[in-house]
């Protein structure tokens, strides 16, 4: 029979304990890291065997006299605090664990954040998706055109430039303007690298991301900051033209 007493090792808690199992003569008793009481081979008739009897306390030193037994533990540092129901209110304890609280509240924050603002990009990258096929369909490549005007004044105004070299130019080189093309039912970005790549698009605004919902196409600021403003503000022109919601879709740009 084990009996596990957790917490502060009182006088009245161990009076009550040994009561309980009716301890006859024999019993030892010895304290290394916990209290141990043993039962001798021989116990009284009709009393109950005691294979151990276990109270785990850190609260008081005992040193065992004589040739008692002591059961050597497998750790010889301090146990931790959750072990035995000791806890340690020492000031210093308390403020480490207040600051891992906060650290995990502030990291729960940061995540609920996060999710949302992808679920938001998300939905407004539908949104203007939606938004900008319905004007195409409508107005076609005049539509277009006024969005290619807006990119190539935004290219005069700002001087989008390399910030280090790379495989289409190198650092403080004007980088290639892009500009939207209609073929039939299909929008595409070109001339934005020197290998005249095109890429399909469903909105010039934003596009998809699994990581943050929805991001604009490129990530250098002179795109994200200046064209794609200019270019939300051609969509929502020919929307109060077709009496169409306007979408104010602002995918956040990362350096």
């Amino acid at each position: 029979m084990d009996i596990k007493i957790n917490g502060l090792l009182t006088a009245d808690r161990l009076r009550e304990v040994l009561a309980l199992v009716e301890a006859g003569p024999g019993i030892t008793c010895y304290f290394h890291g916990r209290l141990q009481l043993r039962a001798a081979a021989a116990s009284p008739a009709g009393a109950p065997r005691i294979d151990s009897l276990l109270i785990q306390d850190r609260a008081e030193e005992f040193q065992p006299e004589g040739d008692l037994e002591i059961e050597e533990d497998h750790w010889d540092g301090p146990l931790p605090t959750y072990i035995g129901g000791v806890v340690d209110n020492s000031p210093e304890e308390l403020e480490r664990r207040r600051l891992l609280e906060e650290g995990r509240q502030k990291r729960e924050l940061r995540l609920t954040e996060a999710s949302a603002l992808k679920q938001r990009l998300d939905r407004e990258h539908m949104m203007n998706k939606e938004l900008f096929g319905r004007l195409r369909l409508r107005y076609g490549q005049p539509f277009i055109g006024a969005i290619n005007a807006e990119i190539a004044a935004v290219w005069r105004e700002v001087k989008p430039v390399f910030s280090h070299n790379c495989k289409d130019g190198k650092a403080g080189q004007l980088r290639p303007m892009p500009q939207l093309e209609l073929r039939g039912d299909t929008v595409s970005f070109h001339g934005f690298n020197l290998a005249g790549t095109t890429t399909r698009i469903a909105t010039p605004v934003s596009m998809p991301d699994n990581m943050e919902g929805a991001r604009p196409h490129w990530k250098y600021k002179e795109w994200g900051e200046y064209a794609v403003p200019r270019i939300r503000a051609v969509i929502n022109e020919y929307a109060e033209k077709a009496q169409l919601v306007k979408v104010g879709v602002k995918a956040e740009s990362s350096s």
